[in-house]
C-alpha cells in the first residue's frame, strides 16, 4: 500500500514529547500507520493517526475513539497492545500501539497460497484465544478479516498471531446493554466476504458468533486458497451469503480430515445457534487438527483460583466447556479434580511422596525409641561415693556407675564451655577413671574439688545413661 500524494508526511514530528516519528509503513480506511521511537528510551512503536480529512466526521472520530477503548482495555498476547492515546499539534487523534514484525495473514496468504493444516488451524486457535478475551470484557470486533490478523514470530520459530483493527468493534457496558451505534441503522459495516448471514441482512444487533463465522471463513481460505460465498462485487457477494449454501471445502483440496471440514462449516453455519457456542469451542473442536501441543483453553469467564501444574508430559485433550479446565488448568475452589485431569494426574506423585515422607518419620520414631529401651535397660544404682582421703571425690572403676553430673559452675568460660560440652553428648569413662584414683591432671582445673562428696547412705538420684560405642544412634 502507497502513501497518498494528497496527505503530508509526518515523519520527522515528535507526538507529545516522545513519540518521534521515524517512517511510513501503511494506511488503511482510517488512518495512516508510522513507526515511532520513543524519545527518551528508544523503543519502537506504531502510531495510528485518523486521516485528517475524518477528523470533520463525527462517526469516524467516535469510531477512531472507540478502537483505542476497545483494544486498549484488554491485555492478551493474542491482541495487539494499545499504550496510549493523544492529539497531533494540529489536533488529530492518534494511537499507539506495539510494534510488530511480520506480515498480516493477507499478504502471507498471497505470498504462499494454501497453507498446511496444522498451521492454519494453530493460527485460528490462537485467533480464538484472542477473541475469548475480547468476549469476556464485551467487546465483539465485528471486522475480522485476515488483514487483521498479523502473524508475527516467537523466539522459537513458531507463529504468533495477534488481532488487529478494533474500528468499528461493538463495545457493552457493565450493566451489559450496548454502547450507541456510530453506525446508522440497517447499515452493512464490515468485509462482505467474511460478513455472516445476519450482519449481511444490516442487522442491528450482533453478538460474538459473528466473530466465529468470520473465523470460519478465515480458516476456509486458508485451508483451500478460496472463500465460501465467491462473487465480483459487494452485492454480489452478499447474494451467495443470503441465498446460497457454502461451496463443500473437501471439494476445493482434497485429504482433508472429514471431521475438519466438519467443525468449518459448523462456524459458517446460516444460523447462529448452529455454530460453537464461544470462541474456545471452536478452538477445542479444531485442536485435534492442530499437529502440536495445544495448552489448555478457557471455559468460563468467571475468575477463578489458579494452580499450575507440572508441565504434561503430551498434549492435553481439551475437555468440554462443562469440565471448568481454565486457562494454567484453573478450577473452582473446593471442586474436585475431573479423572484424568492434568491436575489430579500431577497431583499422584506428589501425595505417593507425602506418604513415603511419613514412612520415613515412622522409622526413625521407632528407631530412637528402642535406642531409649536398651539405655533405661543398662541402667542400675550407682554404689555410694567413695571418699579420697584428701577430702576429694573419685571415680568408680570402669564397669560400675558413673558420680552423678557435678553442676555448672557458676560463671567462667571455662566452666561454661564445660557444662555445654556436658550437655551435649554423654561422656565415657576415660582411662585415667578406669582405677579408684582421685583426678588428676587429665580434668579441667575449673573441675576439680568442684563439689563436695555425697554422705554415706544417701541415695544417689539417677545417673546419665551410658551408651555401647557400638549404638550407631549414639
Amino acid at each position: 500500500m502507497t502513501e497518498q500524494p494528497e496527505r503530508p508526511s509526518r515523519v520527522g514530528e515528535v507526538l507529545a514529547d516522545k513519540y518521534r516519528i521515524v517512517r511510513y509503513l501503511g494506511e488503511g480506511g482510517m488512518g495512516t500507520v508510522y513507526e515511532a521511537q520513543h524519545a527518551f528510551v528508544g523503543r519502537r512503536f506504531a502510531v495510528k493517526i485518523l486521516h485528517t480529512e475524518l477528523t470533520r466526521a463525527d462517526e469516524m472520530l467516535e469510531r477512531f475513539t472507540r478502537e483505542a477503548r476497545a483494544a486498549g482495555a484488554l491485555e492478551n498476547e493474542n491482541i495487539a497492545s494499545v499504550i496510549d492515546f493523544g492529539h497531533t499539534g494540529d489536533g488529530v487523534p492518534y494511537i499507539v500501539m506495539e510494534y510488530l514484525v511480520g506480515d498480516d495473514l493477507a499478504k502471507l496468504l498471497a505470498r504462499e497460497g494454501q497453507l498446511p493444516v496444522p498451521r492454519a488451524v494453530n493460527m485460528i486457535v490462537q485467533a480464538c484465544r484472542g477473541l475469548d478475551a475480547a468476549h469476556a470484557a464485551g467487546v465483539i470486533h465485528r471486522d475480522l478479516k485476515p488483514e487483521n490478523l498479523f502473524v508475527c514470530k516467537r523466539g522459537d520459530g513458531s507463529d504468533l498471531l495477534k488481532l488487529l483493527d478494533f474500528g468499528i468493534a461493538k463495545l457493552a457496558k457493565a450493566d451489559g446493554e450496548g454502547l450507541p451505534s456510530v453506525t446508522r441503522s440497517g447499515a452493512a459495516m464490515g468485509t462482505p466476504y467474511y460478513m455472516p448471514p445476519e450482519q449481511a441482512k444490516g442487522a442491528k444487533d450482533l453478538d460474538h458468533r459473528a466473530d466465529i463465522y468470520a473465523l470460519g471463513v478465515i480458516l476456509y481460505e486458508a485451508l483451500s486458497g478460496q472463500r465460501p460465498h465467491p462473487g465480483d462485487s459487494y452485492n454480489s457477494i452478499l447474494y451467495h451469503i443470503l441465498t446460497q449454501p457454502v461451496i463443500p471445502l473437501g471439494s476445493l483440496r482434497r485429504g482433508l480430515d472429514p471431521d475438519l471440514t466438519d467443525v468449518v462449516h459448523r462456524a459458517l453455519a446460516f444460523d447462529p445457534a448452529d455454530r460453537p457456542a464461544s470462541a474456545i469451542d471452536l478452538a477445542r473442536a479444531l485442536a485435534p487438527h492442530a499437529g502440536r501441543q495445544i495448552t489448555p483453553m478457557r471455559s468460563q469467564f468467571e475468575l477463578r483460583a489458579v494452580t499450575r501444574p507440572s508441565a504434561p508430559t503430551s498434549a492435553p485433550d481439551l475437555a468440554p466447556a462443562d469440565d471448568a479446565v481454565q486457562a494454567g488448568w484453573t478450577v473452582p475452589l473446593g471442586s474436585p479434580e475431573p479423572p484424568g485431569s492434568p491436575r489430579e494426574t500431577a497431583s499422584k506423585p506428589r501425595r505417593g511422596f507425602k506418604r513415603a515422607a511419613l514412612a520415613a518419620a515412622g522409622a526413625v520414631a521407632v528407631g530412637a525409641s528402642i535406642v531409649v529401651w536398651q539405655s533405661a535397660s543398662r541402667t542400675a544404682s550407682p554404689p555410694p561415693a567413695v571418699r579420697a582421703p584428701d577430702g576429694e571425690s573419685v571415680r568408680p572403676p570402669r564397669g560400675e556407675a558413673e558420680a552423678p553430673p557435678r553442676p555448672a559452675p557458676p560463671s567462667g568460660a571455662d566452666g561454661g564451655a564445660s557444662a555445654i560440652a556436658g550437655a551435649a553428648r554423654p561422656s565415657e569413662p576415660s582411662p585415667a577413671a578406669s582405677s579408684p584414683e582421685r583426678v588428676g591432671s587429665g580434668a579441667p582445673p575449673s573441675q576439680r574439688g568442684s563439689h563436695k562428696p555425697r554422705a554415706r547412705g544417701n541415695p544417689a538420684p539417677a545417673r546419665r545413661p551410658t551408651f555401647d560405642k557400638a549404638n550407631p544412634y549414639r
